[in-house]
C-alpha cells in the first residue's frame, strides 16, 4: 500500500494532522490545567493568558493519550484525526496517520496489548536492559517482579475484601449506618439483660447475606456457623462446647463486632460477635 502513488502525500497530510491535534490537545489540557487552578484559587485570573504558553509546552503528555485513543477507538468528535480513522474512510489515510504517530508492523500488536505505544516502547527497553544483564542481576531483576506480583495480589485480594464489606455495608443497612448501629446496640443490650456475656468477636470465612441474630444452644449453633474460628484457626463453637457442654445457650450477632460496653465497634457481614448465656452454676458476670 505505501508504494501507491500519492502515499509519500498522503503521509505528510497525516503528519500535518497529527501535529494539529496534538497541539491542540496540548492546548485544551493547558486550559483545563490553569482553570482548575484559578478555580483553586492557586493561580489569579489575569495571569491565565501569560501561563498558558508555558502550560501547553509542559503538556507533551498528551500524545500518549491520543495513542491510547486511537487504539481503543475512543477519539472524540472534535479530534482532527477521527474522521479519517473513522471505517469506510481511506485505508492508504488510516495507515498513514497510523504511521505518523509512530505506530508499524512492529509495535501496533504490542501497543494494542499494553494499551499505548508509550508503555510498549517502554517494556520493550526494559526488556532490552534485562538481556543485557548478567545472570545474577536477572536473577535478583526476577526476585523483585515476583516479590512485586505476589505484594500486587495480596493488595488486590484486600482490595476486593475491603470493597465486598463496604457493599455488605450498604446492603444491610440501606445507606442510613447510623440506624443499623443502633440496632445491633439495641440487640447487645437485649443479650446482657437476658444474662449473656460477651464471649468473642471473630471473623467469618465467608461473608453472610444479612445482618442476623441467632440464638440457640451451642450444638445447634455449630451446625448453622461451621465457619466461626479465632485467627488461631480453632472453632469458636467447639471450644465452648468443650468449655461449656454443647448443650449450653449461646447467641451469634451477625454482621458486627461489638466490644463489651455494647458499642460496635466495626460493620461487616464477615464479622460475627459471639455471646454465651450464664446458667445458674455460673458466677461470671457481664
Amino acid at each position: 500500500m505505501r508504494a501507491e502513488p500519492g502515499y509519500e502525500e498522503v503521509l505528510e497530510l497525516a503528519g500535518l494532522r497529527v501535529e494539529v491535534d496534538i497541539k491542540d490537545s496540548k492546548k485544551q489540557a493547558a486550559e483545563k490545567l490553569i482553570d482548575k487552578g484559578i478555580r483553586l484559587g492557586k493561580i489569579p485570573p489575569e495571569d491565565r493568558e501569560s501561563k498558558l504558553a508555558r502550560y501547553t509546552e509542559r503538556s507533551g503528555w498528551v500524545k500518549y493519550g491520543i495513542e491510547r485513543q486511537v487504539l481503543s477507538g475512543e477519539l472524540p468528535g472534535d479530534s482532527f484525526l477521527c474522521k479519517p480513522l473513522q471505517l469506510g474512510s481511506s485505508a492508504l489515510e488510516r495507515l498513514a496517520i497510523l504511521e505518523a504517530l509512530g505506530f508499524n508492523e512492529g509495535n501496533i500488536k504490542g501497543s494494542i496489548v499494553f494499551g499505548s505505544k508509550h508503555r510498549y516502547d517502554r517494556k520493550v527497553q526494559e526488556s532490552d536492559r534485562f538481556f543485557r544483564s548478567t545472570e545474577e542481576e536477572q536473577r535478583e531483576q526476577l526476585k523483585r517482579l515476583l516479590d512485586d506480583a505476589k505484594t500486587n495480589q495480596a493488595n488486590e485480594e484486600k482490595r476486593k475484601k475491603e470493597a465486598a464489606r463496604v457493599a455488605g455495608i450498604e446492603r444491610m443497612s440501606g445507606g442510613d449506618v447510623e440506624r443499623v448501629v443502633e440496632w445491633f446496640e439495641s440487640c447487645a443490650e437485649s443479650l446482657r439483660q437476658d444474662g449473656y456475656v460477651l464471649s468473642s468477636m471473630v471473623n467469618l470465612e465467608s461473608s453472610r447475606e444479612k445482618a442476623e441474630l441467632v440464638k440457640g444452644s451451642i450444638a445447634e449453633l455449630r451446625q448453622y456457623f461451621p465457619d466461626l474460628r479465632y485467627p488461631s484457626g480453632l472453632s469458636v463453637l467447639d471450644y465452648l462446647s468443650e468449655t461449656y457442654g454443647a448443650d449450653s445457650t449461646a447467641a451469634v450477632l451477625v454482621g458486627a463486632q461489638v466490644v463489651g460496653t455494647g458499642k460496635v465497634y466495626t460493620l461487616g457481614l464477615d464479622w460475627a460477635t459471639v455471646y454465651r448465656k450464664l446458667d445458674s452454676s455460673d458466677s461470671r458476670s457481664y
